[in-house]
């Protein structure tokens, strides 16, 4: 089924153990393969505005709610400014396709 202009595709619940991959589309970690996982350490404040419940938390933005996801990356990937490696991130849950 086609969507029309400027709708939304219903979010995919995603659950720790499974497998994505990062879109194409994504501002760093362009397709690299993931797992999706809890936080292995506490994420504290100062990082992070909203807690994260189990392995996602929801951001307010200006027009609508953002999910997000904590990963752990099948391989170490760098920043596009050249920081890392990174193991484990959050990502966009818009930004997580089904690996397979």
């Amino acid at each position: 089924m086609e969507l029309l202009e400027g709708m939304r595709r219903a979010p995919r619940i995603w659950r720790v153990g499974d497998r994505a991959r990062v879109s194409l589309a994504h501002h760093w970690a362009r397709g690299a393969a993931v797992t999706i996982a809890r936080p292995a350490r506490e994420v504290s404040p100062a990082e992070m505005t909203e807690a994260f419940a189990d392995c996602g938390r929801v951001v307010p933005g200006r027009a609508r709610m953002f999910r997000f996801h904590w990963v752990v990356f099948d391989e170490a990937q760098w920043d596009s400014e050249g920081d890392g490696p990174y193991q484990e991130a959050e990502i966009d849950a818009d930004f997580l396709e089904p690996l397979g």
